[in-house]
């Protein structure tokens, strides 16, 4: 009976260890997928951009890689789109962002993807200026507001 209860609470051990590993390792191990591997994004709406909106799509990833987290700033009248994959168990390509709690969407008239080396540090202490993003080389433009598509 003893040892019933010591391999069970060891399986359980085991199995709450990989999982803490999986996470460190997914954590260390995420990236931005480049313009490139990005199939053509749709926006829902094309007059103007609210909390309702939506940008959807497909990227080109490994088998054991997934579309993840979404970075969205607003800097001046654009919103700057930064997108993820890291690895996972399960493929998953759909790219799908919704704007519901981004501030700041009155007065987007452009959207633009961002990929590249846009961090400043390593570790803990990895982030970007939100005001580097301007300036940034590896952008592209996938979206203006109607009326502004001659620019």
């Amino acid at each position: 009976m003893k040892k019933k209860i010591i391999r069970t609470l060891l399986a359980v051990l085991a199995v709450f260890l990989m999982y803490i590993a999986l996470n460190i390792y997914q954590s260390e191990n995420i990236e931005i997928i480049p313009f490139e591997d990005i199939n053509k994004l749709h926006v829902s709406d094309t007059k103007s951009v609210s909390s309702d909106t939506t940008i959807t799509g497909t990227a080109n990833i490994g088998q054991f890689e997934s579309v993840s987290v979404n970075n969205l700033i607003v800097v001046e009248d654009t919103l700057y789109v930064i997108i993820y994959k890291w690895p996972t168990f399960f493929s998953n390509d759909k790219i799908d962002i919704k704007l519901k709690n981004v501030g700041g969407l009155d007065e987007v008239s452009k959207m633009s993807i961002v990929w590249g080396d846009i961090y400043s540090n390593e570790g803990s202490a990895r982030g970007f200026s939100h005001s580097d993003l301007v300036k940034h080389p590896d952008q592209q433009i996938f979206w203006l507001k109607k009326g502004r598509e001659s620019e």
